[in-house]
């Protein structure tokens, strides 16, 4: 049987691109499915014998059967369903609760459909942990030897005072950074986003006696900023040098393109490396994107784990071709 590989991704994404053209390149047929496509359950059985889930995308049939290698990427695609709909007032309600009863059923569906990619041999990337909550994260990191900066969450203007007194913090989104469009009155369109920032005495000036939680975390004195790719066991590390830019001193994201910070491959040791791997095991992840960072002392702190991060700026500056790699780890 020919090998069929199954890709959740979105709409842009280049690196799936890349990864396509490279089973292009060794024959290997596929299906791409992007966030905001329509699946349909045409069938589920399940027996004693094989299980067999045929699925609708678009106009194209497929079978669980078909498919040999899974890549969860990014993005969400559930299942097409059509809601229960009435003028009369007096059925609102009780057709509000059967589609939210249908909804659960739907959703039931899906765990089971991912479920079922999830157990394929050549399976990369889970959509059930492709959220980063990073405080869960930093837990597993402390439990596996790994350095991690002191971290808090505050959400009053006392505890805030008594935190950056004396000490130097930065701030950063709890869980995901915020990217927002504008449409001005010209119609051309301005892009505000969250960054990785100091937290100073402002703040607290700024600050009312009670706000909405934020994170507080220890700055560490930088040497340099590693990011690794992680996949499927093993490391491809990429040192940033971005500590001699004030631009990009404390998050390299605020990018100098006129003068970009030096980034080479990078060999993490023995004794990270498999304190990384535990780590990742017990995370339940088999690929993410790790941001670390050396010290002024040399010791290596983890920051945080994106199970659907970015890995084409590790990928082309360190010429590691890790499309090419996935592309062959799904074929496997």
């Amino acid at each position: 049987m020919k090998k069929k590989v199954l890709i959740m991704s979105q709409h842009f994404d280049r690196s799936t691109d890349i990864v396509l053209q490279w089973l292009n390149y060794y024959g290997a047929s596929y299906i791409r499915v992007n966030h905001g496509d329509v699946l349909k359950v045409r069938k589920i059985n399940i027996d004693k014998g094989n299980t067999e889930i045929t699925i609708r995308h678009n106009s194209v049939e497929f079978s669980l059967s078909e498919i040999t290698g899974f890549w969860y990427r990014r993005g969400n695609v559930g299942f097409a369903w059509d809601e229960l709909k009435s003028n009369e007032l007096a059925l609102e309600r009780a057709i509000g609760a059967v589609n939210k009863h249908l909804k659960g059923e739907i959703s039931t569906l899906e765990e089971y459909f991912y479920f079922q990619l999830e157990q394929l041999t050549t399976s990369l990337g889970r959509r059930s942990n492709a959220r980063n909550n990073k405080l869960i994260h930093l837990e597993m990191a402390k439990l596996c030897g790994l350095n991690i900066p002191d971290t808090i969450i505050v959400a009053n203007k006392q505890d805030l005072s008594e935190r950056i007194h004396g000490r130097t913090n930065i701030t950063k989104a709890i869980r995901d950074g915020l990217s927002v469009g504008i449409k001005g009155k010209s119609d051309m369109w301005r892009y505000f986003s969250t960054y990785t920032s100091i937290a100073n005495h402002e703040i607290i000036e700024q600050a009312e006696k009670e706000f909405f939680p934020f994170l507080l975390q220890q700055q560490i004195k930088k040497k340099y900023e590693i990011r690794v790719f992680y996949l499927n066991g093993e490391l491809f590390s990429m040192a940033i040098f971005s500590q001699n830019d004030p631009q990009t001193v404390v998050d390299f994201r605020h990018y100098n393109y006129q003068r970009p910070n030096r980034m080479v491959p990078y060999v993490i040791d023995a004794e990270t490396t498999d304190k990384i791997k535990r780590f990742m095991k017990i995370a339940n992840l088999n690929t993410g994107s790790l941001d670390l960072i050396c010290s002024d002392k040399d010791e290596l702190f983890f920051l945080e784990v994106n199970p659907v991060g970015q890995f084409g700026m590790v990928s082309f500056p360190c010429n590691y071709y890790l499309e090419k790699k996935i592309a062959e780890y799904l074929i496997s």
